[in-house]
């Protein structure tokens, strides 16, 4: 079993983010999810009985799909 204050042991995460497919579009889904790849920052936006809730994570890399 590896001992996760181990030396030499470096995970990053990467999040790939992909635009609103057409049928999201058709629909009018609502985005919850904002990407900035440039402050390598998600934005998660909820509204749960009522009260908006938003959350900011940050990784060390945030790629944005064009296609």
């Amino acid at each position: 079993m590896s001992n996760r204050h181990e030396k030499g042991v470096n995970v990053q995460v990467l999040l790939r983010c992909r635009p609103f497919s057409n049928e999201e579009l058709k629909n009018n889904a609502p985005q919850v999810v904002t990407c900035n790849e440039y402050q390598r920052e998600v934005a998660v936006s909820q509204s749960i009985a009522g009260k908006q809730i938003d959350r900011v994570f940050t990784f060390d890399k945030v790629l944005l799909l064009l296609c």
